[in-house]
């Protein structure tokens, strides 16, 4: 019986912190990422996660013409901690992020899908969460 109550103890306490984890990223997303779309249309999607320093992270999208996107990426304490990159399916760069700013404008000539590769940045103390968007507006 005291074997099952201790089980029962530490997957209840192992979900509670995964839950605390998760709201906190989400709250990234939330407080910093959507806000600074502006007059850009959330797509709807949105990614939010927790890096160790060095980490990256990649996610499929697909872009259609005639839309003008912005991407945004925000890590909980700082943008300059954390970047993305844009490539194609085939890994050519397109756009990265570091050095620049937490968000990118661009039109796309024709739809395709592309990646969006998160990277954390190796000088950072501790795992970060990182929240990332995509909005778009007619052209």
């Amino acid at each position: 019986m005291n074997k099952k109550l201790f089980y029962l103890s530490f997957t209840f306490i192992f979900m509670t912190i995964s839950s605390f984890k998760l709201y906190e990223c989400n709250e990234v997303v939330k407080n910093k990422c959507i806000p600074s779309l502006e007059t850009f249309i959330h797509n709807g999607q949105f990614s939010s996660i927790k890096l160790a320093p060095g980490e990256s992270s990649q996610t499929l999208v697909s872009f259609y013409s005639g839309h003008t996107y912005r991407i945004a990426a925000f890590d909980k304490t700082s943008s300059a901690n954390t970047y993305f990159q844009v490539k194609t399916p085939s890994n050519q760069l397109l756009y990265s992020s570091k050095d620049k700013g937490p968000t990118w404008d661009f039109k796309v000539e024709s739809s395709r899908k592309l990646i969006i590769d998160v990277i954390s940045d190796k000088t950072l103390q501790e795992e970060s969460c990182i929240g990332v968007v995509v909005g778009f507006k007619d052209t």
